[in-house]
């Protein structure tokens, strides 16, 4: 299904997980698809329709969170079924993906409805979402990789411009560091 999305895992066993359907993200998914390395197939859906959800972890231990309209579900995914996981403390969309695993993840940023970039960041312990210290930089839409000790968020944007921040995380902080050309 053609679609914005965020995704889980590796070149090889990968799964996709909702996402918005066209350019309005009102129009969200609960589709969700695996990819092993050669074609891509239909499973299970996740139990809730999102655009502009979070997600991480592997193909058999995903995880996706939030979206728009400031969504606060969570939901676990072990390569077959699909399970509720924590309400994340603030609900938000476009956060930065990719850090972490199912049961030690970060929802890092992202946009808060009606209009207002966010420097929330919250750790996901495998049932329940803590605060956890914030970016110096309120961005959504930033990419991002590594665990919830040692992580890496750059790019993304503000209502009225796109950013080239990174900022870096040593598992009590995050830090601005150089930016990318």
């Amino acid at each position: 299904t053609a679609r914005n999305t965020c995704a889980a895992g590796t070149q090889t066993a990968n799964v996709i997980m909702g996402g918005q359907l066209s350019n309005s993200p009102s129009q969200p998914t609960s589709n969700v698809e695996e990819y092993n390395g050669s074609s891509w197939s239909e499973v299970n859906n996740m139990p809730y329709s999102a655009s502009n959800v979070g997600g991480t972890g592997t193909q058999t231990a995903g995880l996706v969170f939030g979206g728009y309209l400031n969504v606060t579900t969570t939901a676990e995914y072990d390569g077959s079924s699909w399970t509720g996981g924590g309400a994340m403390g603030t609900g938000r969309e476009v956060m930065t993906g990719g850090l972490g695993l199912q049961n030690a993840a970060f929802a890092v940023g992202g946009y808060r409805r009606p209009s207002t970039a966010t420097t929330a960041v919250e750790q996901y312990d495998g049932s329940s979402w803590t605060g956890a210290p914030s970016l110096n930089t309120g961005l959504y839409g930033r990419t991002g990789s590594g665990s919830v000790t040692a992580a890496l968020a750059g790019g993304g944007q503000t209502d009225a411009t796109q950013s080239n921040a990174t900022e870096e995380y040593n598992g009590s902080s995050w830090t601005t560091v150089n930016t990318r050309p």
